[in-house]
């Protein structure tokens, strides 16, 4: 393994250690302090808070394609939806940020919330740029997380801003559980991480972004262009059409193999 996977695997399992004895933490020793103070945030607060954990959870159930192997069915038609969710996500973690600077409560609450709230702006905001500038490939995502969950290692993607964004998450989610963070909340992410350990099943026949071009024909030269853009190149391309596709491939063999195990929609081939 190379030095970025080993340094993310070790991040990765020291955030997921932290997160998980914080949540017990806060579930067993620290009852009572879980829900809200006495000197309550207003209502405007409790309303953006509530808001921004719905928001989190459309968020979340999108990105559960990534460590779900197969994916069920109900949660690939969930995928347009969750994308409403990680759109508000940044907006809403901005509002709570404004609105905790007029909040007079305790200060070690107001700078847990601020910590809290600006990771989680940190971030969606860069998961927006990995989504929208960095064409990272999600089977090569999938590959490295699902195999870190099942204790089988695979190379990271190592594009700059997904590193960014995936550095981001694991500061979120070990700091998470120092926020204050309802009881009910806290028991969803011991049943959501137990069923990630459980469903993590790695697929050692998914080709990886950064496959070898000597077993790729010259007109798919570099294979990593190929894999993260072709979606783009087909949508976007006057000259090339996903007819010129069905020459050589199949779609059930080339494409749809793929698609399921991402979480996108498959294709259906037609020939002309």
């Amino acid at each position: 393994m190379d030095f970025p996977t080993i340094s993310y695997l070790i991040l990765t399992y020291t955030a997921l250690s932290v997160f998980t004895a914080g949540i017990l933490w806060n579930l067993v020793a620290h009852r009572d302090k879980i829900a809200p103070a006495a000197a309550r945030p207003g209502r405007a607060i409790r309303l953006l808070y509530s808001f921004m954990i719905a928001c989190m959870a459309f968020a979340m159930l999108r990105h559960a394609r990534l460590v779900l192997n197969p994916i069920p069915a109900c949660l690939a038609e969930f995928q347009s939806i969750g994308l409403y969710g990680e759109c508000l996500l940044p907006f809403v973690a901005l509002a709570l940020l404004a609105a905790y600077a007029r909040y007079e409560g305790p200060a070690s609450d107001v700078i847990a919330q601020w910590i809290a709230a600006g990771l989680l702006f940190l971030t969606a905001a860069s998961g927006w740029a990995v989504k929208y500038l960095a064409g990272s490939a999600v089977s090569d995502v999938k590959n490295f997380l699902v195999g870190a969950l099942a204790f089988r290692p695979a190379p990271i993607d190592t594009h700059p801003l997904f590193l960014l964004h995936y550095t981001l998450f694991l500061a979120l989610a070990a700091c998470a559980p120092f926020a204050r963070i309802p009881k009910v909340v806290s028991i969803s992410c011991m049943i959501v991480m137990a069923g990630m350990l459980v469903a993590a099943r790695p697929n050692p026949q998914m080709r990886t972004a950064s496959g070898s071009d000597a077993a790729a024909p010259r007109n798919h030269y570099p294979v990593d262009y190929w894999v993260r853009s072709h979606g783009e190149i087909l949508t976007g391309s006057r000259e090339f059409g996903i007819g010129e596709c069905w020459l050589c491939h199949n779609a059930d063999a080339s494409c749809n193999n793929c698609h399921k195990y991402v979480g996108v929609p498959t294709v259906r081939q037609v020939l002309e």
